[in-house]
């Protein structure tokens, strides 16, 4: 009974062995994706920001300049 007992233990915890690594080998042959993927939208994010932000200040700039050459406003 004993003998029995030990097998299914043992059965057990080679699966939550095998679960682990099938888990693991997931999580790592996703992990580089996932991170060039963040890497990549985290630029993105920085260079759109970027240009919305130049085009506000080229606006106000362009704005002004026209305002002191008394120019009418840009529709």
């Amino acid at each position: 009974m004993g003998g029995v007992m030990n097998s299914v233990h043992s059965w057990g915890r080679y699966h939550y062995q095998v679960m682990n690594d099938v888990v693991a080998g997931i999580v790592w042959s996703l992990a580089p994706t996932v991170l060039v993927g963040l890497l990549f939208w985290v630029i993105m994010r920085a260079i759109i920001r970027a240009d919305r932000t130049e085009r506000k200040a080229y606006s106000r700039l362009e704005a002004e300049e026209r305002a002191r050459r008394g120019l009418p406003q840009k529709p």
